[in-house]
């Protein structure tokens, strides 16, 4: 029986530490995309210029311009950690409650209830492998 709890204690941790984690949200995935998109632009910025459709001077200013919103991307960036929402802690609570009670009701529908009585401790649990046949 303490073996069970464990497992479900560790079901838990598994599901629950996640869920609850205080970090800083997606803030590095939303600044990769950002990285990424400042990128193509300069990309772009370069391949027009080399293509001659637009001039140095129009180069320089969208180029001074993109080093602006970068920086001003980079200052707006917030760094403190969050606290789990409401909704991931209604969400976490609604788990901690079900997955034991699913672990109880599947055991209760699939499990084994013999083999916690003293009476099949005693015996020894049956064989269930058959014998090996006969050789001749």
């Amino acid at each position: 029986m303490l073996i069970a709890a464990v497992m479900v204690a560790v079901a838990l941790a598994c599901v629950l530490v996640p869920l609850l984690r205080i970090g800083k949200g997606d803030t590095v995935a939303r600044d990769m995309s950002n990285v990424a998109i400042v990128r193509d632009q300069v990309r772009e910025l370069e391949a027009d210029l080399a293509a001659g459709t637009i001039s140095q001077d129009r180069h320089d200013e969208a180029r001074r311009e993109l080093d602006r919103r970068v920086l001003d991307d980079a200052a707006g960036t917030d760094i403190t950690p969050r606290a789990p929402t409401q909704a991931a802690a209604w969400t976490a609570a609604l788990l901690a409650s079900a997955i034991p009670i699913a672990a109880l009701l599947l055991y209760a529908v699939l499990g084994s209830h013999e083999a916690f009585s003293p009476a099949t401790a005693a015996k020894g649990f049956p064989m269930t492998v058959p014998p090996p046949p006969p050789v001749h």
